[in-house]
């Protein structure tokens, strides 16, 4: 026994299938939002790469810094036994 469905019906049924599958609306919004976050993911590979030579340029003068504070400590504790000496 088979039912026999106006086109109405069938065309209703079609089209209830198929309302999951995106417009092209959908797509191009997608697409849009995929582009704003291209741009926001280089944007922070920006700031990250910044950042980084932001480090890197600190831990060079803390280099610089440590050998100035190690050779201050050094001829301090030359200078003190010499001049004990000298004042006694």
């Amino acid at each position: 026994m088979t039912q026999v469905q106006t086109e109405n019906e069938r065309l209703s049924r079609l089209e209830g299938a198929y309302e999951h599958l995106a417009t092209k609306a959908d797509v191009e919004r997608a697409r849009a939002d995929v582009e704003r976050v291209r741009t926001d993911v280089e944007r922070v590979r920006t700031d990250v790469e910044r950042v980084r030579s932001d480090v890197e340029q600190v831990r060079s003068e803390l280099k610089g810094m440590k050998w100035i504070i190690g050779v201050g400590i050094a001829a301090a504790g030359a200078i003190g036994p010499i001049v004990t000496r000298i004042l006694s």
